[in-house]
């Protein structure tokens, strides 16, 4: 894309007062819904045309000669104005009941696949009248979730970026005012979803002075963190008499407090479908194949987290460090224990990576068979029950 550097034509050109929408307003009118379709117009601000009057002070100089645009251009103060002003006009009938526009982005709602196919229906009908052009290639269809004007728009509401919230994790730890105010910046794009940002205010006015600096330089870190919360699980295992066969203790992360795209991303694990597991029975039934179970003993720590997840230190952790420091310390997961939400699916990951490596197929019927040579199979009936 080719932007002229219209800085002179923008200090002379008087600013179009015409009011832009309040991202916030429109990203709650759009959140909700069923279905949505996200709609990206193609090179927006080039379809309205210039005013033969005012082509001239467009111009430009290239190798061989001047030219001018006869569309707008991008880079003009006052482009998304106007091409605000023509969306409201063109949408006229349709904002706030079944599309919400921002500019050159617009995001049709609807609540069941009937009602999609008939605003999207209405909606291009309008724009092709107007013969506004859309593109592809950023638009689509029927979607439950999408991202509009940087937020996470789904059937459940408004959610966390992931992208953003990417961008935070993957940050290292500032060492400058520049990064403490580039980390803030990136905070507060995200402070709807962030109950407790007011408790890092006084925080990042202590890290925005050279003392602060210093501290982090000696530390190597900032207390940024915000640690989940565990739990001990302490069970009984008894006999067929009633009589205790041994005792039973768990450390358990309370996982219901992670925020999704902070500390967890997917957490979908596919398991066995009975068919499956029906089949292979029978078939084992029949050709007298012998059948072995398996139990993994704590299937879920041979995971490896790929999210930096900290949890407050265990409750009877003795150990000097502790007790010699003023400052609070944190467990920093290196594994997936029970409880935490991509547990399942950072163990079933190492799983089937394992199982490849070892020269198993994954069956791409069913993601839980897997087979190696001709009579060899393997599937898995539960996390930790193969």
């Amino acid at each position: 894309r080719m932007c002229i550097d219209f800085t002179d034509l923008n200090k002379a050109c008087p600013k179009d007062s015409y009011p832009l929408p309040n991202i916030d307003c429109l990203v709650d009118n759009a959140s909700g819904y069923e279905l949505l379709s996200f709609m990206d117009a193609y090179s927006g601000y080039n379809q309205i045309r210039m005013h033969p009057a005012n082509e001239d002070k467009t111009a430009f100089i290239a190798d061989q000669a001047t030219y001018c645009y006869k569309v707008m251009p991008f880079g003009l103060k006052n482009a998304g104005a106007t091409y605000q002003r023509l969306m409201d006009k063109v949408l006229a009938d349709q904002l706030g009941r079944n599309v919400e526009a921002y500019v050159d982005d617009m995001v049709v709602k609807s609540t069941s696949v009937s009602q999609n196919f008939a605003n999207l229906q209405e909606s291009f009908d309008t724009l092709a009248r107007y013969q506004l052009k859309l593109n592809p290639a950023k638009c689509s269809f029927g979607v439950q979730a999408g991202k509009f004007l940087g937020f996470l728009l789904t059937h459940r509401g408004i959610e966390a970026n992931p992208g953003k919230c990417s961008a935070i994790i993957n940050m290292r730890s500032p060492t400058t005012v520049k990064e403490v105010q580039q980390l803030a910046g990136r905070m507060a794009s995200l402070s709807r979803f962030l109950s407790k940002l007011a408790m890092f205010k006084e925080e990042r006015s202590l890290l925005m002075n050279r003392e602060g600096i210093r501290s982090i330089r000696l530390n190597h870190d900032i207390h940024l963190k915000n640690p989940i919360s565990y739990k001990w699980l302490f069970k009984r295992k008894l006999n067929s008499d009633g009589t205790v066969a041994k005792h039973k203790s768990r450390l358990v992360a309370r996982g219901f407090t992670q925020q999704y795209g902070l500390n967890f991303q997917e957490t979908f694990s596919p398991v066995a479908k009975i068919t499956t597991l029906r089949l292979l029975l029978s078939l084992a039934a029949s050709q007298y194949w012998h059948l072995a179970q398996l139990d993994v003993n704590n299937a879920f720590l041979n995971g490896n987290l790929k999210e930096e997840i900290f949890m407050q230190i265990p409750q009877g952790y003795n150990h000097n460090i502790v007790s010699t420091t003023l400052t609070p310390l944190v467990c920093k997961l290196n594994k997936s224990i029970y409880g935490l939400k991509q547990a399942s699916r950072s163990w079933i990951t190492k799983f089937n990576t394992t199982l490849l490596s070892y020269g198993y197929k994954q069956s791409k019927f069913d993601y839980s068979l897997f087979t190696i040579g001709n009579i060899n199979f393997l599937t898995k009936l539960y996390p930790s029950v193969i």
